[in-house]
Protein backbone atom coordinates (compact mmCIF):
# COMPACT_ATOMS: atom_id res chain seq x y z
CA UNK A 1 0.00 0.00 0.00
CA UNK A 2 2.88 2.83 0.84
CA UNK A 3 4.02 2.07 -2.42
CA UNK A 4 1.01 2.68 -4.31
CA UNK A 5 1.07 5.78 -2.13
CA UNK A 6 4.53 7.08 -3.09
CA UNK A 7 4.02 7.11 -6.55
CA UNK A 8 1.07 8.72 -6.58
CA UNK A 9 2.23 11.51 -3.71
CA UNK A 10 5.60 11.78 -4.20
CA UNK A 11 6.21 10.82 -8.31
CA UNK A 12 6.63 14.07 -10.59
CA UNK A 13 4.55 14.26 -13.45
CA UNK A 14 6.08 13.14 -16.81
CA UNK A 15 9.12 11.71 -14.71
CA UNK A 16 11.19 8.19 -15.08
CA UNK A 17 10.28 5.36 -12.73
CA UNK A 18 12.63 2.68 -13.22
CA UNK A 19 11.01 -0.92 -11.91
CA UNK A 20 13.14 -3.26 -10.56
CA UNK A 21 12.30 -6.44 -10.42
CA UNK A 22 9.01 -5.81 -12.10
CA UNK A 23 7.39 -9.05 -12.06
CA UNK A 24 4.14 -8.69 -13.97
CA UNK A 25 4.52 -4.61 -14.05
CA UNK A 26 2.01 -3.46 -11.88
CA UNK A 27 3.92 -0.73 -10.34
CA UNK A 28 5.21 0.56 -13.64
CA UNK A 29 1.65 0.53 -15.08
CA UNK A 30 0.16 2.51 -11.92
CA UNK A 31 3.49 4.99 -12.39
CA UNK A 32 2.18 5.79 -16.59
CA UNK A 33 -1.21 5.92 -15.40
CA UNK A 34 -1.02 7.97 -12.87
CA UNK A 35 1.77 10.26 -13.01
CA UNK A 36 2.34 10.11 -17.19
CA UNK A 37 5.91 8.40 -16.29
CA UNK A 38 8.29 6.77 -18.58
CA UNK A 39 9.37 3.32 -17.22
CA UNK A 40 11.88 1.21 -17.49
CA UNK A 41 11.15 -2.07 -16.36
CA UNK A 42 13.17 -4.91 -15.30
CA UNK A 43 12.55 -8.50 -14.86
CA UNK A 44 14.59 -11.76 -15.80
CA UNK A 45 12.29 -14.65 -14.75
CA UNK A 46 10.96 -15.36 -19.24
CA UNK A 47 7.07 -16.13 -18.23
CA UNK A 48 6.55 -12.64 -16.22
CA UNK A 49 9.16 -10.42 -18.84
CA UNK A 50 6.39 -11.87 -21.43
CA UNK A 51 3.68 -10.84 -19.15
CA UNK A 52 5.02 -7.25 -18.73
CA UNK A 53 5.53 -7.01 -22.87
CA UNK A 54 1.63 -8.25 -23.31
CA UNK A 55 1.09 -5.16 -20.83
CA UNK A 56 2.73 -2.62 -22.46
CA UNK A 57 1.29 -2.98 -25.77
CA UNK A 58 -1.94 -3.78 -23.98
CA UNK A 59 -2.28 -0.69 -22.28
CA UNK A 60 -0.70 1.55 -25.67
CA UNK A 61 2.12 2.31 -23.53
CA UNK A 62 4.61 1.06 -26.14
CA UNK A 63 6.37 5.00 -26.45
CA UNK A 64 7.18 5.63 -22.62
CA UNK A 65 7.68 1.97 -21.29
CA UNK A 66 10.50 -0.46 -22.01
CA UNK A 67 11.49 -3.54 -20.92
CA UNK A 68 15.07 -5.00 -19.81
CA UNK A 69 15.00 -8.73 -19.61
CA UNK A 70 17.73 -9.10 -17.01
CA UNK A 71 18.53 -9.12 -13.52
CA UNK A 72 19.84 -5.97 -11.85
CA UNK A 73 22.82 -6.83 -10.16
CA UNK A 74 26.72 -5.22 -9.40
CA UNK A 75 28.59 -6.96 -12.44
CA UNK A 76 27.42 -8.02 -16.01
CA UNK A 77 26.88 -11.49 -17.72
CA UNK A 78 24.76 -14.55 -16.53
CA UNK A 79 23.61 -15.83 -13.51
CA UNK A 80 21.20 -18.91 -12.12
CA UNK A 81 17.90 -18.25 -11.51
CA UNK A 82 15.86 -20.26 -9.35
CA UNK A 83 11.77 -20.17 -9.37
CA UNK A 84 9.67 -20.64 -6.66
CA UNK A 85 6.95 -22.93 -7.74
CA UNK A 86 4.39 -21.98 -4.92
CA UNK A 87 4.75 -18.06 -5.02
CA UNK A 88 5.33 -16.09 -7.91
CA UNK A 89 6.47 -12.67 -6.39
CA UNK A 90 9.51 -14.77 -4.60
CA UNK A 91 11.80 -15.79 -7.87
CA UNK A 92 15.35 -14.74 -6.96
CA UNK A 93 19.38 -15.63 -8.54
CA UNK A 94 19.19 -16.79 -4.44
CA UNK A 95 18.63 -20.73 -4.45
CA UNK A 96 17.99 -19.92 -0.59
CA UNK A 97 15.78 -17.54 -0.81
CA UNK A 98 12.55 -19.54 0.30
CA UNK A 99 12.06 -22.89 0.30
CA UNK A 100 11.73 -25.41 -2.00
CA UNK A 101 13.18 -23.03 -4.91
CA UNK A 102 14.35 -24.58 -8.62
CA UNK A 103 16.88 -23.98 -10.64
CA UNK A 104 14.70 -22.33 -13.87
CA UNK A 105 18.16 -21.86 -15.72
CA UNK A 106 20.70 -19.19 -16.25
CA UNK A 107 19.65 -15.41 -16.61
CA UNK A 108 21.13 -12.63 -18.10
CA UNK A 109 22.55 -10.37 -15.35
CA UNK A 110 23.52 -6.47 -16.04
CA UNK A 111 24.62 -3.78 -13.42
CA UNK A 112 21.79 -1.36 -13.12
CA UNK A 113 24.55 1.82 -13.81
CA UNK A 114 25.61 -0.19 -17.06
CA UNK A 115 21.45 -0.87 -18.34
CA UNK A 116 20.48 2.84 -17.70
CA UNK A 117 23.20 4.03 -19.98
CA UNK A 118 22.36 1.44 -22.12
CA UNK A 119 18.11 2.84 -22.20
CA UNK A 120 19.60 6.04 -22.57
CA UNK A 121 18.17 7.38 -18.96
CA UNK A 122 19.70 10.39 -17.95
CA UNK A 123 18.33 10.53 -14.44
CA UNK A 124 15.72 9.23 -12.55
CA UNK A 125 13.15 9.92 -10.15
CA UNK A 126 11.99 6.88 -9.04
CA UNK A 127 13.59 3.49 -8.37
CA UNK A 128 11.48 0.97 -7.27
CA UNK A 129 13.89 -2.19 -6.17
CA UNK A 130 12.06 -5.56 -5.19
CA UNK A 131 14.70 -8.13 -6.65
CA UNK A 132 14.34 -10.79 -3.74
CA UNK A 133 17.56 -10.60 -1.53
CA UNK A 134 19.50 -8.92 -4.16
CA UNK A 135 18.68 -5.28 -3.72
CA UNK A 136 21.80 -4.73 -1.81
CA UNK A 137 23.84 -5.86 -5.18
CA UNK A 138 21.68 -3.71 -7.29
CA UNK A 139 22.74 -0.44 -5.05
CA UNK A 140 26.10 -1.40 -5.68
CA UNK A 141 25.28 -1.37 -9.53
CA UNK A 142 24.58 1.58 -9.68
CA UNK A 143 27.68 3.37 -9.37
CA UNK A 144 28.20 7.20 -9.70
CA UNK A 145 24.22 7.10 -9.80
CA UNK A 146 23.66 6.63 -6.76
CA UNK A 147 23.21 9.91 -5.33
CA UNK A 148 19.95 12.44 -4.92
CA UNK A 149 20.75 14.20 -8.23
CA UNK A 150 20.89 11.15 -10.40
CA UNK A 151 18.50 9.14 -8.39
CA UNK A 152 15.81 11.01 -6.46
CA UNK A 153 13.95 8.46 -4.87
CA UNK A 154 14.43 4.78 -3.58
CA UNK A 155 11.72 2.48 -2.67
CA UNK A 156 13.82 -0.69 -1.94
CA UNK A 157 12.50 -4.08 0.25
CA UNK A 158 15.76 -4.52 2.11
CA UNK A 159 14.53 -7.70 3.14
CA UNK A 160 17.89 -8.72 3.27
CA UNK A 161 20.95 -7.18 4.24
CA UNK A 162 19.54 -4.06 5.57
CA UNK A 163 21.78 -2.63 7.72
CA UNK A 164 24.47 -2.17 4.77
CA UNK A 165 21.91 -1.36 2.52
CA UNK A 166 21.25 1.78 5.35
CA UNK A 167 25.03 2.54 5.66
CA UNK A 168 25.31 2.47 1.98
CA UNK A 169 22.89 4.81 1.30
CA UNK A 170 23.11 7.35 4.21
CA UNK A 171 26.74 7.30 2.99
CA UNK A 172 25.77 8.60 -0.76
CA UNK A 173 23.17 11.79 0.68
CA UNK A 174 20.52 9.81 1.39
CA UNK A 175 17.96 10.04 3.83
CA UNK A 176 15.29 6.92 4.74
CA UNK A 177 11.79 6.49 5.91
CA UNK A 178 9.77 3.85 7.14
CA UNK A 179 6.04 2.81 7.28
CA UNK A 180 4.15 4.61 9.59
CA UNK A 181 1.23 1.98 9.92
CA UNK A 182 1.04 -0.14 12.84
CA UNK A 183 -0.75 -2.94 11.74
CA UNK A 184 -3.20 -4.10 8.63
CA UNK A 185 -6.07 -1.87 10.26
CA UNK A 186 -4.02 1.10 10.98
CA UNK A 187 -3.17 0.66 6.81
CA UNK A 188 -6.92 0.16 5.86
CA UNK A 189 -7.59 3.51 7.63
CA UNK A 190 -4.76 5.13 6.51
CA UNK A 191 -5.81 3.71 3.19
CA UNK A 192 -9.34 5.14 3.46
CA UNK A 193 -8.19 8.69 4.57
CA UNK A 194 -5.88 8.91 1.54
CA UNK A 195 -8.81 7.65 -1.11
CA UNK A 196 -10.84 10.80 0.73
CA UNK A 197 -8.39 13.19 0.49
CA UNK A 198 -7.57 13.56 3.80
CA UNK A 199 -3.55 14.37 4.26
CA UNK A 200 -1.89 10.79 5.82
CA UNK A 201 1.51 9.85 6.83
CA UNK A 202 2.49 6.15 5.68
CA UNK A 203 5.90 6.51 6.31
CA UNK A 204 8.49 7.92 9.15
CA UNK A 205 11.70 8.98 9.62
CA UNK A 206 14.16 6.18 10.24
CA UNK A 207 16.12 8.98 12.47
CA UNK A 208 13.67 10.35 15.10
CA UNK A 209 14.18 12.10 18.20
CA UNK A 210 13.07 10.74 21.42
CA UNK A 211 12.97 13.61 24.11
CA UNK A 212 16.72 14.82 23.99
CA UNK A 213 18.02 11.41 22.53
CA UNK A 214 18.60 10.58 19.36
CA UNK A 215 17.76 7.16 18.11
CA UNK A 216 18.76 5.47 15.06
CA UNK A 217 16.04 3.59 14.12
CA UNK A 218 17.56 2.23 11.29
CA UNK A 219 19.47 -0.99 10.20
CA UNK A 220 19.97 -2.62 13.48
CA UNK A 221 16.40 -2.63 15.38
CA UNK A 222 14.27 -5.60 13.93
CA UNK A 223 11.28 -3.65 15.87
CA UNK A 224 11.19 -1.57 12.26
CA UNK A 225 10.17 -3.67 9.85
CA UNK A 226 8.31 -3.51 5.86
CA UNK A 227 10.05 -1.60 2.77
CA UNK A 228 12.04 1.81 2.55
CA UNK A 229 11.85 4.72 1.24
CA UNK A 230 14.95 6.79 0.84
CA UNK A 231 15.70 10.38 -0.87
CA UNK A 232 18.00 13.32 -0.94
CA UNK A 233 18.69 14.99 2.42
CA UNK A 234 17.73 18.15 1.95
CA UNK A 235 15.18 17.59 -0.99
CA UNK A 236 11.57 18.76 -0.66
CA UNK A 237 10.38 15.45 -0.40
CA UNK A 238 12.46 15.18 2.51
CA UNK A 239 10.74 18.05 4.24
CA UNK A 240 7.36 16.59 3.08
CA UNK A 241 7.08 13.07 4.87
CA UNK A 242 8.64 14.74 7.91
CA UNK A 243 5.97 17.22 7.80
CA UNK A 244 3.64 14.32 7.42
CA UNK A 245 4.91 12.48 9.92
CA UNK A 246 4.77 15.70 12.73
CA UNK A 247 0.67 15.61 12.40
Amino acid sequence: MQLYWAIRELMPIGGMFVDCGANCGLMGLLARQYRQARVLFIEPHPRLAATVEANIRLNGFGESCELAQCAASDGDGEVEFYEDPEEDGSHSIHKDWSGGMRLLGKVKCARLANLLTEKRVTNVHFLKIDTEGNDLAVLRGAGDWLRPESIEMIYVEGSREREAICTLLESSGYIGFVRAWKNRRDAAQKQRDYERGGRVSLFMPLREKRGAQSVNAAAGDKTIQGEMLWCGKDSPTAGHLTELATK
